[in-house]
């Protein structure tokens, strides 16, 4: 027979334990956007990396320089 302190421990027990998972779970939440706005930079940083490199391109093209493959940008 479980008294009536020991269903309340449990009960507590429980509180505490579904408390942290809430937490967990905000905690990720509010993560989420930094990560996505990481994700987001990179993806800027990268797409100005390639506009300066296709200026860079369009430039020796009209010097008539021949133009040096690039090995970061071949898989374009």
């Amino acid at each position: 027979m479980m008294t009536i302190e020991t269903a309340k421990a449990m009960v507590n027990e429980e509180l505490k334990a579904c408390k942290q998972e809430l937490a967990i779970k905000d905690t990720a939440r509010e993560l989420e956007p930094q990560i996505s706005n990481s994700e987001i930079e990179e993806l800027k940083n990268e797409i100005k990396s390639l506009q300066d490199a296709n200026q860079k391109v369009e430039e020796e093209l009209e010097m008539g320089d021949m133009v040096k493959p690039c090995a970061r940008f071949c898989h374009l």
